[in-house]
């Protein structure tokens, strides 16, 4: 009786670090709009990030040995206005990821430059 109970406390023990874990991935989530890149990881302790496109300094990504062979990165985003880089893990895309936010980017600053222009023309037009 007590070797039974004994075993099952170390199946118990050595089945959490994986459930938890497993909770961790499927409460990640990260997204990419044309404007922000927000995302939430954690159920207890639980990490935001919302940052306007152009606060985004770099996207970092990361792989342990098993990570590089199953293809899971760790991925983290790091903002002028966030602080400390939020660490996402498990992710099986993180580069078309941080080519998307390297895009979106690109994207926003463009649209930057015709709304100027476009401010230019019209100011010049009224002289």
């Amino acid at each position: 009786m007590v070797m039974t109970l004994i075993g099952v406390f170390f199946i118990i023990v050595g089945t959490l670090p994986l459930v938890m874990k497993i909770i961790d991935l499927l409460c990640t989530d990260i997204a990419i709009t044309n404007k922000r890149v927000i995302g939430k990881c954690g159920i207890i302790k639980v990490k935001v990030i919302d940052l306007h496109i152009d606060k985004v300094d770099t996207v970092n990504i990361s792989a342990t040995f098993w990570g590089r062979i199953f293809k899971y990165y760790k991925l983290s985003v790091v903002g002028s206005g966030a602080g400390e880089p939020v660490w996402f893990n498990g992710v099986s895309n993180a580069n078309q990821f941080k080519n998307m936010v390297n895009n979106a980017i690109e994207q926003h600053a463009e649209d930057a430059r015709k709304a100027q222009a476009m401010e230019m023309a019209q100011a010049m037009a009224k002289k």
